[in-house]
């Protein structure tokens, strides 16, 4: 675990899928939504219903930005046999897997898309 902690910046605000998110917290990282129920945020449906849309298959990079913008996160993080092979490729577009250690892959949030071409 420590391999996984290296990979993140002290200041890493994570959108993980299953066990990753639930797993992160333990050791120091924050996470900002999981895929399951949290009672007690106000924001607990939302998040939930854009952690399931991150992480679904054919999601847009540009609503990946805005998913992770929306929630201020700076990595993803996820355990491989828990998210299908095509989302993992999906996932790495847009930045390296910095923590390739066993089954955990982390890598940068997807950065938002703007609403207008550059130069205009």
């Amino acid at each position: 675990m420590r391999l996984v902690q290296a990979a993140l910046p002290l200041d890493a605000r994570v959108l993980g899928w299953d066990s990753a998110a639930l797993v992160l917290p333990s050791y120091g990282v924050k996470v900002v939504a999981f895929p399951r129920p949290m009672p007690l945020s106000p924001s607990d449906a939302a998040r939930q219903a854009d952690v399931g849309r991150f992480f679904r298959r054919n999601t847009s990079d540009c609503d990946r930005g805005a998913i992770a913008m929306r929630w201020g996160a700076t990595h993803v993080a996820w355990l491989t046999p828990e998210l299908g092979r095509p989302v993992q490729r999906e996932l790495t577009r847009h930045g390296a897997v910095t923590a390739p250690v066993g089954w955990w892959r982390i890598t940068a949030a997807p950065p938002p898309c703007s609403a207008a071409p550059a130069g205009r």
